[in-house]
């Protein structure tokens, strides 16, 4: 019995992953992405986080003294859900053989392209939409009504802590410097210093002028 070409579809698998995956090596579509988020693989349906409350500062005792006592308890529980996203088109053996790479080529870079927007869109919405709609992974012990930038996210130990200014700012050297003592004033959730120094400055395409001239010029401002 012969073997057909058409029949095997390994032959043609080890040349569209060249074509597809081979550019990934060397710049990883989510390379930008991972110096923003925490990123992990997991192979189940979702997976949940649970935070605590966190303890308050230590109480002075006398020698010989009990200790006091203090529960951490539960702060928060986050349930992220995985979701899948893809595309798929069908071509013949014998086209992509007659072929090669010329046009058919044009398929699985497209294709790679597809997945790179998908995978930015759907990370940058976290930014874009964090202030004036509500996450799409919230879970159901928050509020309903806080944003993920918001001015009174509440505190399990009381109180609220705010990541966005109660006046919204343009990008000046005065609200760079605003902003970066804000991230000294934060506190976890039994209001205890939350040493959370500042790294990245994450802007829109239209301030990166302004950006550049902030963070990296030696006159200004």
């Amino acid at each position: 019995m012969s073997v057909i070409r058409a029949n095997n579809t390994n032959l043609m698998k080890a040349g569209l992953d060249q074509v597809l995956f081979k550019p990934w090596e060397f710049s990883p579509p989510d390379s930008v992405i991972s110096q923003c988020f925490n990123m992990e693989t997991h192979n189940s349906q979702f997976k949940k986080y649970m935070t605590i409350k966190g303890y308050p500062m230590l109480v002075e005792k006398d020698e010989g003294g009990a200790y006091s006592n203090s529960d951490p308890g539960e702060a928060w529980l986050t349930q992220l859900d995985h979701i899948a996203y893809g595309l798929y088109s069908t071509i013949t053996h014998e086209a992509q053989a007659d072929w090669r790479y010329g046009v058919i080529r044009q398929f699985p870079d497209s294709m790679r392209e597809s997945a790179e927007a998908t995978i930015n869109y759907h990370a940058s919405r976290v930014f874009s939409n964090g202030f004036s709609a509500l996450p799409e992974y919230q879970s159901s012990n928050r509020s309903t009504s806080e944003y993920l930038f918001d001015t009174t996210h509440d505190l399990k130990g009381g109180g609220t802590q705010a990541n966005r200014p109660s006046t919204d700012a343009d990008l000046t050297a005065t609200s760079l410097w605003a902003a970066v003592n804000a991230f000294y004033e934060m506190t976890n959730e039994s209001g205890l210093p939350w040493y959370k120094p500042p790294k990245k400055l994450l802007i829109p395409h239209q301030l990166q002028q302004k950006a550049i001239e902030l963070l990296m010029s030696d006159k200004y401002p």
